[in-house]
């Protein structure tokens, strides 16, 4: 008997951008898209199907799942255990309906901050990055696609469960092309990080020296500057060491998301104060937490 290849079905979770929506359907087109809602029960309990408005014509529905690849795509902004155990239900029903692969990407993946262990610093704090992993694994995730995650032990703990069916995007692209658009004169700035001034492997060190790499070449540490800060708990947070000549440039502080924005405002008030002409925020998840 031979074998037909698998086909690829894409599965568009509510809450994500029109332009993402939009951008998805153009590539995959309109007949691979499994079109699916959420919805909760009175007392709150989550609950997502697919294909909510054409269920009789189950059978031929089921057909897009059965030995095929299905990706779905979910962002876990706010609310985010919700949209995560959503991507989680849908992980679930594609399994069961007979998937051979269930893809997960995930635009913005949260708790990738919570990967450091603390306990060995006296803190007994969650450790909940490695956690999610395992819990979109055992929902029936086979592989799984985060874009620029916060931080290189974040991306190991991804791995361990993962393996090489872990992927990343980086946006770094996109900064180099932003900048060179908007600062023709490139002698005028500098790049760096908000923090991380004694993590040099850290996922934001390396963003920030890929981009002055890609822009200066061998001069690029010459074009840039350093911010080491230490945490005082959830989004609290001081400079204590810095390093750079910034003075009567423009300072392009990259990171990977901005929360409360409290890293973001000691960075620029510490470039102020080392004497940058202006301060300019390059961020791809822009959380703004509180009404930012």
């Amino acid at each position: 008997m031979e074998q037909t290849e698998p086909k690829h079905y894409v599965i568009l979770q509510p809450g994500l951008s029109d332009s993402v929506i939009d951008a998805l359907t153009a590539q995959y087109g309109e007949e691979n898209i499994i079109p699916a809602s959420i919805a909760k029960f009175v007392d709150k309990e989550e609950f997502t199907e697919g294909f909510p408005f054409n269920r009789d014509e189950f059978e031929k529905n089921k057909e897009k799942f059965k030995g095929n690849i299905i990706t779905i795509v979910q962002s876990t902004g706010e609310p985010c255990s919700e949209n995560l155990f959503y991507a989680k239900l849908a992980a679930d029903v594609a399994k069961r309906a007979g998937a051979k692969i269930v893809n997960g990407v995930f635009p913005y993946q949260a708790w990738m901050r919570q990967e450091k262990d603390e306990l060995e610093i006296g803190r007994f704090s969650s450790m909940a990055n490695p956690m999610i992993a395992k819990e979109l694994k055992a929902a029936g995730f086979d592989h799984v696609t985060l874009f620029t995650p916060h931080s290189e032990e974040g991306i190991n703990q991804y791995k361990q469960v993962f393996g090489n069916n872990f992927a990343y995007v980086n946006a770094t692209k996109v900064f180099i092309d932003q900048i060179k658009k908007q600062f023709p004169n490139l002698d005028d700035i500098v790049i760096g990080a908000p923090d991380g001034l004694d993590k040099p492997d850290d996922q934001g060190q390396k963003r920030a020296e890929d981009i002055a790499k890609a822009l200066f070449g061998d001069d690029y540490k010459n074009h840039m500057f350093g911010i080491q800060k230490k945490r005082r708990g959830p989004g609290k947070s001081e400079i204590v060491r810095f390093e750079g000549n910034v003075k009567g440039k423009t300072a392009i502080v990259v990171d990977d998301m901005i929360s409360t924005g409290g890293t973001m405002v000691h960075a620029a008030e510490e470039l102020k104060k080392q004497g940058a002409d202006k301060v300019v925020i390059a961020s791809i998840h822009g959380i703004l937490a509180n009404g930012l």
